[in-house]
C-alpha cells in the first residue's frame, strides 16, 4: 500500500513537472529541454500562489464567520 502511494506521488510530481515545462515552452517558444531547468522555480511560484490564495480564503471565511457569530449572538440575546 505504501509503495503504491509513493509511486502515485512520484507520478504526480513528474506529471506536474512535465506540464509546467510544456507550458513554459509554449509561452516562450523555446524547446522543452531548454525550459526544464526553470521548472523548480515555476513550481515554487505556483505553490506560493496556492498558499497565498488559501490564506486569503481562510481569512475571508474567518471574517464572515465572525460576522455571523455576532449576528447569531445578537438574535439569541433578544436584540434582532
Amino acid at each position: 500500500m505504501l509503495r503504491k502511494l509513493i509511486w502515485l506521488l512520484l507520478g504526480i510530481a513528474v506529471g506536474g513537472a512535465v506540464y509546467l515545462a510544456q507550458r513554459r515552452a509554449k509561452e516562450t517558444g523555446r524547446g522543452f529541454l531548454e525550459v526544464m531547468p526553470e521548472v523548480p522555480a515555476d513550481a515554487r511560484r505556483l505553490f506560493d500562489e496556492v498558499v497565498a490564495r488559501a490564506k486569503e480564503a481562510m481569512e475571508a471565511g474567518r471574517e464572515a464567520a465572525g460576522e455571523k457569530q455576532a449576528e447569531i449572538q445578537s438574535i439569541l440575546n433578544g436584540n434582532p
